[in-house]
């Protein structure tokens, strides 16, 4: 008997070897050496089924697979579990496909086991297995949570990333995982931050914005990326998250005021969310009023629809708030409804003038036309003269000039503005005779300074007027011609 069973031994051996150096002509013959093969049944060993499931073939894996599901001995089992750790990782799909065929009963209690294992290798095969098996991880998140006070980071991280995946239609895990945002372990909160960024879920959202001042920038940008698809996937937020961003935009950190604006512009209703932030910028102090309004300028070019819509509004500060938000963007449809602004009647100067700023840096057609007739209305003539230099404009010479000798010191000084834009040589004759008789000390000293900018020729004069002050005899006038010298002197 022993020398038949030494005999079928050798058969058997001498099969194995034949399927696995392929020598077997066609797909007919090797499907009959392996049927020959299911006929020796569990005198197949264990190390055969499982190098069949690691090789490459996949015929020899699936004959492996089902062979393994007919025998669901823990002999089989435990060897499986011994070698998934041993296994290349592409191919250990196959040795985990193996032993979830033998039931959660028989694989729970080696997951546990596995776990606590020293070598790491066998750690993290027991994640590998509760992977495989979204319900068997369902059954054992206890287990995984055990995972998160792994010594090793890697083990710590991937327990957290099975438990993101879980979550995901679980709010129990979802409330596990919130915790985890707080806890002191930075590679657990990292991971965790990473894996609600992915997949967000609106009962995260305050969390997010708890953790946002105080996280590291890559912390931040991946909570940035959740709080964005959340806004995505449900068309907008409710006012009360709405509140929590505005306060950001006022932050002392720019990385946060310039996130805030983001998460603002990427809100699907522009209208109603500019209305609230101008709401909001009113009752705060004037210099974080700045910069909540340097922020939200960041996106302007984003929301010009909702700005041309608000600088219509009845709402005085609304249409404010809409003047400054159009100062920083050069959409050219943004135009008309600042010059609309210049014909109302129901407006003070002190609305209408930075509209008229805003408008003059802006290239329209009928920008040098509306300056020109702003010069006629008392409040804002000084605002449109020193705008002219900021047109280009070749036109705009002449009508400035003829304002460097206007009675009011407030248009000479403006006059000075626009040509400091222009900066033509045209006007060097023009900015000679202010810097030489100007009644005014300062308008002097701005002519002086605008004459250096012009080249050689504007030096030269410039020099020939200071080195004429300097030697000019102290007689009517003496005291400005002093008083000019010591700014000189300053300068």
């Amino acid at each position: 008997m022993a020398f038949f069973g030494r005999g079928k031994d050798k058969d058997l051996d001498a099969l194995i070897k034949k399927i696995e150096t392929r020598q077997y002509k066609g797909l007919g013959e090797k499907r009959t050496l392996l049927d020959e093969l299911e006929m020796y049944g569990e005198e197949v060993k264990p190390d055969v089924l499982v190098r069949f499931l690691m090789g490459r073939d996949q015929e020899l894996a699936r004959f492996a697979l089902a062979c393994v599901q007919g025998r669901r001995g823990p002999r089989v089992l435990d060897y499986l579990f011994q070698m998934l750790p041993k296994a290349p990782r592409g191919r250990q799909r196959m040795l985990i496909d193996a032993i979830g065929k033998f039931g959660k009963e028989l694989i729970a209690d080696r997951i546990g086991s596995l776990l606590n294992a020293s070598k790491t290798e066998l750690r993290a095969s027991a994640l590998d297995l509760l992977a495989a098996d979204p319900a068997l991880a369902h059954e054992h998140v206890g287990t995984i949570r055990q995972a998160l006070r792994d010594s090793d980071d890697g083990l710590r991280k991937r327990a957290v990333e099975l438990l993101g995946r879980l979550s995901v239609d679980d709010h129990n895990i979802r409330a596990v995982l919130r915790e985890l945002l707080y806890t002191t372990d930075s590679v657990v909160r990292f991971a965790t931050i990473a894996t609600l960024s992915a997949r967000p879920h609106m009962d995260v959202i305050e969390d997010f914005f708890d953790l946002l001042p105080d996280e590291a920038p890559p912390q931040q940008d991946q909570i940035l990326r959740g709080l964005r698809r959340l806004i995505s996937s449900s068309g907008g937020l409710s006012e009360r998250i709405q509140d929590r961003i505005l306060p950001l935009l006022a932050a002392e950190d720019e990385r946060i005021r310039q996130a805030a604006a983001q998460l603002l512009g990427s809100i699907p209703d522009k209208l109603y969310v500019l209305r609230r932030f101008f709401s909001y910028a009113k009752g705060i102090a004037f210099w974080l009023r700045d910069r909540a309004f340097t922020a939200v300028a960041s996106i302007a070019d984003n929301v010009t629809d909702a700005i041309m819509q608000l600088l219509q509004d009845e709402d005085l500060d609304v249409v404010v708030g809409a003047v400054t938000m159009a100062a920083n963007s050069r959409d050219a449809r943004l135009f008309e409804g600042l010059a609309h602004l210049l014909e109302r009647e129901d407006l003070d100067w002190w609305v209408k003038i930075p509209a008229l700023e805003h408008l003059a840096q802006i290239d329209h057609p009928q920008r040098y036309a509306i300056l020109l007739r702003s010069l006629d209305d008392e409040d804002l003539e000084c605002a449109a003269l020193a705008c002219l230099g900021q047109t280009g404009d070749p036109r705009a010479i002449e009508v400035v000039l003829t304002f460097l000798e206007n009675p009011r010191k407030r248009m000479r000084r403006a006059a000075l503005t626009s040509l400091e834009g222009l900066r033509n040589p045209a006007a060097m004759p023009n900015l000679e005779a202010v810097a030489g008789r100007d009644p005014d000390l300062e308008l002097r000293a701005i002519a002086l300074e605008q004459l250096d900018d012009l080249g050689p020729s504007g030096v030269e004069l410039a020099t020939r007027i200071r080195g004429f002050a300097k030697s000019a005899p102290a007689v009517d006038g003496g005291l400005e011609l002093s008083m000019l010298k010591n700014l000189d002197d300053a300068g």
